[in-house]
């Protein structure tokens, strides 16, 4: 027998019994037999429930937990040790299958187990909409305006870490697609009849996702890796929501996993919100696609599908991806940035060292127990989540409403009206006119980096690491960015608030981690920068100077950390001895995109500028203190962004002059003084300023006549209406973009956990029902069926009360959920709460008889069970050593009690009339206008605890 504490050796007397087989007496006494015939071994379901707890927790192994238990009785093996590695390998994937197929409540299928639906093993998101149980069941007789709310948001996402090795194992698949993997047999034979052939069109990125979809599989795995399914907003993986890679992300694959999936989950729904990396040209014939599939993955012809990039991918693909297919400027989705998929292979890439090992069923089996067991996490993480995230959500869209407000109020109503109506029209239908579209855009440096990444594909040449060379000045030109904002922010401010004090060391976090990333990748390519940097380190006690134990960013500030570019080498011959000749002539060539970028980018931002100071003046200035000080703060975000673009082209004149002094780029780039940053036209407090200083008449500066490759043209002697127009309602639309998905996020969160609520407490009259769904059963086994659907029931109550407890103060705080958050109310008042439950406390620990507290419940099964367990375990001395020492059987029980039992207000063995009469003055103050209803919440309290 194989214990946590130990294997043992037992001498075992089973009962003679011809009704009662060996294999389920070792079940009724916790041990779990590893054979059903003539069972020698067993293992013990502490072992196994432990276990599995640290496999889903820290990710422990079973080798490595059974050595653990095995040093934990004989740490020196001064004992001959038999291990039993297979016999507890078969017993733990038996556990864990039984342990689903228990928290699912496949036990009450009347025509056994093998009954199971597809999917239904699963832990399903109570915060998603499920029509006809906490949503409405036609969604599309729901307002147009309403509907938005009921949408599901999944994400899709494959993760290559999650190998399958090819060892040959022939392995059983426990339940197969009964839970998160499809079902292995049909996955198989709809692959057998893809079409290998298939042609991914062109988009204007070349990412992984996209590389991968074409790589050949390796003969030496039978899987590359996993495509899922989650829900975005909350991270569950959705049933039947993963499958096996083979070849890359094939759209084979993946529509097969999508319409698994949303053929149990979307059901009803009429709008599902779906993200993916390269959703822009997967959704290229999608529907085509999908009508290729089986029958029975049909899921509704009739809802609408939306398609979203997320938002951290969104850049890596080209400008017309970045609006069509963006959270930010689509409406109806809040804040959701469709990342969270991410996460999910965080948690589960930890195991991919072991589970690539295992057999296809093992592998399956433990990938589905840890899905499972992190989604059941989640849902019990639901109670902070919302409660965290609704505040911050109300303070940002009060905050962007205000700044939106303020920026409406500096245009024409009718100009602000027009605008909005084209958001409109453009949201519904993306082939109108875009409002969010500049109509000059800097593209010259995303241009050069497309053809870098063409004639690295055109060479031979085996590239020495992940990223290529273009990829490392890229990733250094974008540091040095963030180096300036960082910067420009700190210098901004001479005393920070505690709250920018975090915000800046959150930053400088962020940065120095992408900082040691593109350290290592910079050692690949250029090796004597490590010895450069390890020179600067600081030496440790001894004297030594190693450049392994030194941290190369140890004495700088992040934002101040030398990026070492050849550009940083200001002598010709230390340069050519530091950096290869391709590094140097790639960062030239990029720094010549990057002033043309950001000449652009300045010209733009002063056109916007310039027009917004003069509607301004001409509007609201001079109206009021307020009103001036509301405008100089939208103005001051602009210098703001027209300072970081003089600093990127001064960075970026300075380093060409150190890599190519003289080059054909002098003729139209010249150097960036901050009297040329001006214009178009003449400001009008520039004039006053130079009229008091006595300047010379103003002149045009060179930034307005020099002309620049890529660029559109546009007259400098003046600026249209039309274009100040198209520039100005570019920014008015991203700013009320902003406010208005903020305010969609508030929304969707309350809503959220309106349907969490609403659908635990259907959880739990399901539960309840069940039992009366097996017809061939003893009258034993009946009672056992009855105590697990309570026990389950009862869990989901104390989650929902524990739920509204932590939501219903915040919600009634911003007077959110008024429709429904009453009957609610009453939970959200843990200190009442914890006040009866002390004077509870005293009142038992000082004497009070628990039997006829039990007596003073009306009639039930928890006043049966609570007289049975005796006075002994109620009584003052075992309240008075621990509170907690309560008996399993009367605590599940009498909290499964029906819910209209009642305290008799005068019972004398509760409390003494002295402390009700205590208790009642406490909570007067507070308007309760229910004491008894107080103390019977506090009896239930004290019960769970």
């Amino acid at each position: 027998v194989v214990h946590s504490n130990g294997p043992h050796i037992v001498k075992l007397a089973f009962c003679d019994c011809q009704s009662v087989e060996h294999h389920i007496q070792l079940l009724r006494t916790r041990w779990m037999p590893v054979t059903w015939k003539r069972p020698r071994t067993a293992v013990t379901f502490d072992f196994l429930k432990t276990f599995q707890l640290l496999s889903l927790t820290a990710k422990t192994t079973l080798w490595d937990y059974h050595q653990t238990v095995q040093y934990k009785a004989d740490n020196a093996t001064v004992r001959a040790v038999s291990y039993h590695r297979h016999a507890i390998e078969f017993a733990e994937r038996i556990w864990r299958h039984l342990k689903q197929l228990q928290w699912a409540g496949c036990v009450f299928i009347n025509e056994g187990v093998v009954k199971t639906p597809r999917g239904a093993l699963s832990v399903i998101c109570p915060a998603c909409p499920h029509p006809g149980i906490n949503a409405p069941l036609d969604l599309h007789h729901v307002p147009l305006e309403e509907r938005w709310k009921y949408a599901l948001f999944i994400a899709v996402d494959a993760c290559f870490r999650l190998k399958l090795k090819d060892r040959g194992i022939e392995d059983v698949i426990f339940g197969d697609g009964w839970s998160y993997f499809v079902n292995a047999e049909q996955y198989q034979e709809h692959l057998k009849a893809a079409n290998d052939a298939e042609e991914i069109p062109p988009c204007g990125n070349q990412y992984h996702a996209v590389q991968q979809a074409l790589t050949r599989g390796n003969s030496k795995t039978v899987a590359t890796g996993v495509v899922g399914v989650v829900c975005s907003r909350h991270v569950f993986l959705l049933p039947n929501g993963m499958g096996d890679l083979q070849k890359g992300e094939r759209y084979a694959n993946v529509d097969f996993v999508v319409a698994s999936a949303l053929s149990l989950v979307a059901k009803n729904v009429a709008t599902v919100n779906m993200s993916y990396d390269i959703m822009c040209i997967y959704c290229i014939n999608l529907w085509k696609r999908f009508g290729a599939l089986p029958a029975f993955l049909i899921f509704a012809w009739a809802v609408l599908l939306r398609f979203f990039i997320p938002k951290f991918h969104l850049y890596a693909h080209g400008p017309g991806c970045q609006c069509n297919f963006s959270f930010d400027v689509n409406a109806g989705v809040g804040r959701s940035h469709g990342e969270t998929i991410e996460q999910l292979w965080a948690y589960l890439g930890i195991c991919a060292t072991s589970t690539r090992e295992m057999g296809p069923g093992h592998r399956q089996l433990v990938l589905e127990d840890m899905v499972g067991g992190g989604n059941f996490r989640k849902r019990a993480n639901l109670r902070s989540h919302f409660a965290k995230h609704l505040p911050e959500a109300i303070q940002l869209r009060n905050a962007y409403q205000d700044i939106a407000s303020k920026f409406s109020a500096t245009f024409p109503p009718t100009a602000v009206e027009k605008w909005r109506q084209m958001v409109i029209a453009w949201q519904q239908d993306h082939s109108q006119p875009n409002p969010f579209a500049e109509p000059e855009r800097a593209n010259n440096l995303s241009t050069l980096r497309e053809e870098l990444a063409h004639e690295q594909d055109e060479t031979t040449t085996i590239p020495l690491h992940k990223s290529s060379v273009a990829d490392l000045i890229t990733t250094g030109l974008a540091l040095e960015e963030k180096q300036r904002v960082l910067d420009q922010r700190i210098s901004n401010h001479a005393q920070h608030t505690a709250h920018q004090k975090v915000s800046i060391q959150q930053q400088r976090a962020s940065l120095k981690y992408a900082l040691y990333e593109f350290i290592k990748a910079q050692a690949v390519y250029m090796p004597t920068c490590a010895s450069l940097r390890s020179s600067t380190a600081t030496a440790s006690k001894d004297g030594n100077r190693d450049p392994e134990d030194h941290d190369p960013l140890a004495n700088v500030l992040p934002e101040k950390a030398p990026l070492l570019l050849p550009s940083s080498f200001k002598a010709e011959r230390l340069r050519a001895k530091v950096c290869p000749a391709n590094i140097i002539y790639i960062e030239r060539r990029m720094r010549v995109a990057q002033a043309e970028d950001a000449l652009v980018d300045l010209r733009r931002l002063r056109r916007v500028y310039q027009g917004l100071s003069e509607r301004l003046r001409k509007s609201v200035w001079g109206v009021g203190q307020k009103t001036n000080t509301r405008s100089r703060s939208i103005l001051d975000g602009f210098r703001d962004k027209i300072t970081r673009c003089k600093l990127r082209y001064q960075a970026a004149w300075t380093a060409l002059n150190v890599l190519d002094p003289g080059g054909s780029w002098s003729t139209y780039l010249l150097e960036l003084k901050d009297v040329h940053v001006s214009g178009p036209g003449r400001d009008e407090d520039e004039e006053l300023d130079q009229q008091k200083r006595k300047q010379p008449p103003y002149v045009k500066s060179w930034i307005w006549t020099t002309p620049v490759p890529n660029e559109r043209a546009f007259s400098v002697d003046d600026i249209s209406d039309v274009e100040l127009n198209e520039q100005v309602r570019a920014e008015w639309a991203k700013t009320d973009a902003r406010a208005a998905r903020w305010a969609e996020e508030v929304v969707l969160l309350v809503e959220e956990m309106r349907r969490t609520i609403v659908w635990m407490e259907w959880k739990a009259e399901w539960w309840l029902s069940q039992p009366a769904r097996r017809t061939d059963i003893s009258e034993s086994l009946r009672h056992s069926l009855d105590a697990s659907a309570c026990k389950q029931a009862s869990i989901l109550r104390r989650q929902v009360r524990g739920f509204a407890a932590k939501w219903v103060p915040v919600l009634l705080k911003h007077n959110l959920g008024s429709d429904w958050v009453g009957p609610y109310i009453k939970y959200g008042k843990p200190r009442k709460r914890k006040l009866a439950q002390d004077r509870l406390r005293l009142s038992l620990a000082q004497g009070a008889d628990a039997g006829a507290v039990a007596a003073a419940v009306e009639p039930g099964p928890a006043t049966a069970t609570i007289a049975e367990a005796g006075p002994a375990d109620f009584g003052p001395a075992a309240v008075a050593a621990d509170v907690n020492n309560v008996p399993n059987s009367a605590r599940d029980a009498a909290v499964t009690d029906d819910a209209d039992s009642r305290l008799v207000s005068s019972s004398p063995a509760l409390v003494s009339q002295h402390d009700f009469d205590s208790f009642e003055d406490d909570i007067d103050d507070d308007n309760v206008a229910d004491p008894e209803q107080l103390l019977q919440d506090a009896w239930e309290g004290y019960l769970d605890d």
